[in-house]
Parts: structure tokens; C-alpha cells; sequence
């Protein structure tokens, strides 16, 4: 919109357009199809939510059940990740999405461009993921989905963040709707109202005016229903370039202010966990940067399923029991301690240790560093740039995908650098490296056949060895990936080969 245009208050073109996921829940009773749990929360004389003592905010999140921060108290900062598609979701995902396009490059600009306004001033904080990864958003361009209902055009929609929904916090483009400005989006324009709005909806704002029969109250007042406000007004009255205002509020209430400051720096719990046990709102009461969570001595065994915090969470003494810890998201520390454990790093940034035992570990998306410790384990390093330390014992090792230094530490081990240019090191004992076609170009640093090392390599895969200007070993496969055995002659490794 012109500047010429702002003292006119107008209704935007997308008024009338819009088939966001907020607009039709309502319509369908919260639709427990999606998985909507309503939240126990007063509610006024017009029978809506009433969150909290601002109307303002109430407006903007009704009953607060939408959000990034599942099962933890109002306030609580959070990471959310996000992707560009690349390709149309896989049959899991809750609906089928019709005539998929991958964004413009204009549009993924100014997706992160608005990411990084919405994050500036709340407790929230993006961070960009490969489509092959997926984030918790995940964004792309369609011509609808089945769930739509016949007869309702829509220029785009958000999917709000509902916990264990495949899909939860996605945003569509409607590129058989989209005109210039919706493919070349830029502050001031209407294709950048539309990500902008959108993307409020994927964290947790829902509409501020009782636009249509597929809205649900609380609203503003007329006199402050507009987009000098909100970006989640349909009323125009200047330009969007960026979140507003009464955005920010909303969201400051979901997710704390800036610097993910919040009302104190950690909060210390301690759980006697059940078979099954998960933490709650309920049993969290305080909103917290770092949650420290200690599981007392138990003789059961649990799973014990964290949140999308950041969290330091110690295993329970257990040594004839199992446990399972998931930490979701967040930038996580996990110790195991005594017993058999799994525990799962998921999203973040994340620190797990083993324990005593023989236990299993996934570091999850992001770049981790993960410990054996004692006992025989099992570890995967999974998705990006991991750090990966067997301990004690004879350790299994996979480094999964991305560039990986592994460790094996004591014992003899069986490393597997999998995909990406990795470093293997093998440290005491007589480890077995593992090395495929398709694994990158991978670095052993230590071999020594005399102390017992040995290679398992698929001979057929194989297309050359020989020792480079270096004095390194170069096994040279089909695919063009490459294993460097440093400091040891090809006619040493030739012969186990094979």
C-alpha cells in the first residue's frame, strides 16, 4: 500500500481470502481432528477464553493452547527451527497438499527477514534448517489441500504449533491466488503482510476481528483493530514492514521478551517418574530460561519425555531398571546414571552422557556432542556436525550425517562415519573402522593394524589405493568418496582390503 493510503482505513484484499487454520478451527470445535486440547482458562461474558488480565492480548491468543512451548508455563522462551520445502510432504503429513512449488527466493528473504523482527523483541529464537532436515516450520507454496472446504478461495494459511501434529506450524502460499507483490514480497507490501500475518498465526496469534464466521472471540475493539496495531487485523491502515505492536505483547506473553529473558534464569524440579511420565504445565509452574530436572532413585523402569526447553536433565539410579529420555527441543544436557538407558537429543544443540551402563544415544538434528562413558554402547550422531566420544567399552559407533569427529576412546570399538567428510579416531584398544561408498571423504587418524585395528571395506566398491605425496593412505571408491588411512603406506592397507 502506498504511503498516500495510510490515513484511509481499508480492508485488505486478503480479508476475504484467508483459509488459515485459525480461522477454521473455531468452525469445528477446536477441531480435536488436529489435536486441540483446550485449555482450562476463565471465561468471560461472552463465553471467551480469558487468558490474561489484558484484553489485548487475550485478543490476540484466546485461550493460549497454541504455541511453540508445549507443556510448559506461559513465557517460557523457545528455539523453533524452520525449512524451505523442497518437495511436497511425505504421505504422513495431516492432509494432501495439492500442486506443491518451492518459494521464490524473494520469499525465502523475506521469511528470515521477518523470522528475525518477530524474534528481536520476544523470547523466541529461529533457526534456519535444510529442507532435507525440516524444521518445526516448514514453508512452501500450493494450490490448496484437501482439508479446505469447496468454494473457500485462500491466498495462504499457517498450520498453529499443536504438539504431535505432522504439519504443526507450517505456512502456505496460494500461488494460483499470488500476484507480484505475493511472489516478490518486500516491506510495505501486500506480500509481505501476508507472510507476515501468516506467520503469526504458525506462532500461536489467531485474528483480532470478527471477520467471518470462522473466527473466534475474544476481539478488539473497533477503534484498535487495525494494522497500525496488528498484523493480524485485516482493517489497513498503513504498510506492513514488519510485526506490530500489540504482536509483540501477544507474543511476549507466549514466549517471554528478547534474550529469552524470563521470569527467572533456571528452575530446579525433581521427579519420581511413573512407567510413562512426561512434564507438564501442571508440575512446572515457574517460566524458565534452563529447566534442571533430576529423576530420584527408582526401582522401575520409565520414559521420562521432556519439552522444547532448554534443559539439564540427570537419568535416575537405576541399575537393574531402563529408562528413556527424550528431550524434544532446546539446547539440552542430559546424564544418564546407572542402568540401561536410551535417550534421544531430538532438536538442539544438545550434551548426553551415557552413564555407567550399556546405554544407546541419538544426538538428534543439530550439532552434538555425545559420551558413551561406561559400559557398551551404542551411538548414533544423526544429523549435522556431531562430536562423538565412546568412553569406556566396546562401543558402536554411527556418525550419521555431516561432517563428525569421532572418538572411540577405550575398548575395542566399531566406528562408522556414515555420511559426510568425518575424522575417526580409534584411540586404545583394536578398533574396526567401517567405510562404504557414499561416506564423503573420510580421515582415520590412528590406525594401527599392529594393535590390532582392522578395516571392513566392500572390495567391489573400490577403485583405487594407493599413497599420496603425503605418505597417506587414499582407498578411492566408485562414488568419488575417498578414505584417508594418515601416515600409513597403501601396502600396508591394500592387503586388508577385501
Amino acid at each position: 500500500m502506498s504511503d498516500n493510503a495510510q490515513s484511509a482505513e481499508i480492508s485488505s484484499p486478503h480479508a476475504v481470502t484467508c483459509a488459515c487454520s485459525h480461522c477454521k478451527i473455531s468452525a469445528v470445535e477446536k477441531s480435536s481432528e488436529l489435536g486441540f486440547n483446550g485449555r482450562d482458562v476463565p471465561i468471560d461474558g461472552n463465553g471467551d477464553p480469558v487468558l490474561t488480565a489484558d484484553p489485548i492480548i487475550n485478543a490476540l491468543v484466546g485461550s493460549g493452547e497454541f504455541r511453540w512451548n508445549w507443556r510448559l508455563p506461559i513465557g517460557t522462551p523457545v528455539e523453533v527451527t524452520y525449512s524451505f520445502r523442497n518437495s511436497e510432504p511425505g504421505p504422513n503429513y495431516f492432509d494432501t497438499i495439492n500442486d506443491f512449488r518451492v518459494m521464490t527466493v524473494e520469499q525465502q528473504i523475506a521469511v528470515r527477514q521477518i523470522l528475525d523482527q518477530y524474534a528481536a523483541n520476544t523470547g523466541l529464537t529461529f533457526r534456519e534448517v535444510s529442507a532435507e532436515d525440516g524444521g518445526d516450520m516448514n514453508f512452501g507454496l500450493y494450490s490448496g489441500r484437501n482439508g479446505i472446504p469447496s468454494g473457500i478461495p485462500n491466498d495462504g494459511e499457517a498450520i498453529p504449533p499443536i504438539e504431535n501434529l505432522n504439519g504443526s506450524g507450517d505456512v502456505w502460499i496460494n500461488w494460483t491466488q499470488a500476484d507480484a507483490e505475493d511472489f516478490a514480497p518486500s516491506p510495505g507490501n501486500q506480500g509481505y503482510f501476508l507472510l507476515t500475518h501468516e506467520i503469526g498465526h504458525a506462532l500461536g496469534l489467531k485474528h483480532t476481528g470478527n471477520n467471518s464466521f470462522f473466527d473466534s472471540g475474544p476481539f478488539l475493539p473497533a477503534e484498535l483493530d487495525n494494522t497500525a496495531n496488528t498484523v493480524m487485523s485485516f482493517n489497513q491502515t498503513v504498510g506492513t514492514t514488519g510485526p506490530a505492536p500489540f504482536d509483540f505483547a501477544a507474543l511476549q506473553a507466549l514466549y517471554g521478551t528478547a534474550g529469552g529473558a524470563s521470569a527467572v534464569d533456571t528452575f530446579q524440579l525433581f521427579f519420581d517418574p511413573a512407567i510413562t511420565f512426561q512434564v507438564t504445565e501442571d508440575l512446572v509452574p515457574v517460566a524458565a530460561n534452563t529447566y534442571l530436572i533430576e529423576l530420584v532413585p527408582s526401582i522401575r523402569s520409565h520414559e521420562f519425555k521432556a519439552t522444547n526447553a532448554n534443559e539439564i536433565i540427570t537419568g535416575a539410579a537405576n541399575p537393574d531398571g531402563f529408562e528413556a529420555i527424550t528431550a524434544l527441543g532446546g539446547n539440552d544436557i542430559i546424564y544418564g546414571r546407572q542402568g540401561t538407558e536410551v535417550i534421544y537429543g531430538n532438536v538442539g544443540a544438545d550434551q548426553l552422557f551415557g552413564g555407567q551402563d550399556r546405554d544407546t544415544l541419538f544426538g538428534g538434528k543439530d550439532g552434538d556432542r555425545l559420551f558413551g562413558n561406561k559400559g557398551n554402547d551404542i551411538i548414533y550422531g544423526n544429523n549435522a556436525e556431531d562430536r562423538v566420544f565412546g568412553g569406556q567399552g566396546d562401543d558402536l559407533i554411527f556418525g550419521g550425517k555431516g561432517a563428525d569427529t569421532i572418538n572411540g576412546n577405550l575398548g575395542n570399538d566399531t566406528i562408522n562415519g556414515n555420511r559426510g567428510n568425518d575424522i575417526l579416531i580409534g584411540n586404545d584398544g583394536a578398533d574396526q573402522f567401517v567405510m562404504r561408498a557414499g561416506g564423503g571423504i573420510d580421515t582415520l587418524v590412528d590406525f594401527n593394524a599392529a594393535e590390532g585395528d582392522t578395516l571392513n571395506i566392500i572390495a567391489s566398491q573400490v577403485t583405487a589405493i594407493f599413497t599420496d605425496t603425503f605418505g597417506n593412505t587414499q582407498v578411492q571408491f566408485f562414488d568419488g568418496s575417498i578414505l584417508i588411512v594418515a601416515g600409513v603406506d597403501s601396502s600396508a592397507i591394500s592387503p586388508l582390503i577385501g
